[in-house]
Formats: C-alpha cells, structure tokens, sequence
C-alpha cells in the first residue's frame, strides 16, 4: 500500500507541476497566443486562455487526492471529491469550447 500512496502523491505533485507551468504561459502570454492565434491579444484574451488551460492541471491534482481518499481526514476527503466533481466538469465544458 505504501507504493500506491507514493504513486498517488506523484500524481498530484505533477498536477502541481503542471498547475505552475499554465500560471507561467499564461504570464508570458503564451496561452492567448495559443487559443487566440488571430486575435490582438488583450487582457481579456489572457483570461479566457488561462480559463480554457487551467482545468488540466486541477484535475490531475484532484485524481492524487481522491486516490489516496482513505489516508484523508474526512474534510479533505470530502473536499477532493468536490474538486474532482467541478473540475472534470469544468474540463469538459473547456473541451468542448476548444473544439468549437
């Protein structure tokens, strides 16, 4: 068990990873350069490209918490199961815009 817990950490530290690298596109602007290749980027551009990027990260986050559910106090547990609720449907509207 003690391997599954360290796998499951990992995972949430990649979500974490990841979680900074959106923070760092969108800083540079990259993000708005990526979903908005023809437009003049303005701050609102920024927004929505960090809108549309920032599910990922939070809901690979989510999936290292909820699968190391049963080390949880209850609060958190109950909190991950929120967080991966809201951010799988948050991905899948952000999904569904990019393919729009």
């Amino acid at each position: 068990m003690r391997v599954f817990r360290i796998f499951a950490t990992l995972v949430s530290a990649i979500g974490l990873m990841l979680l900074v690298m959106v923070f760092v596109d969108w800083w540079t602007g990259y993000l708005a350069m990526k979903f908005f290749p023809e437009e003049s980027h303005d701050a609102h551009h920024h927004l929505f490209g960090l809108m549309l990027a920032l599910p990922v990260p939070l809901h690979v986050i989510f999936v290292g918490l909820i699968v190391q559910k049963k080390w949880l106090s209850p609060p958190m547990a109950k909190f991950a199961w929120v967080g991966i609720v809201s951010s799988g449907l948050w991905l899948g509207a952000s999904l569904a815009i990019r393919m729009l």
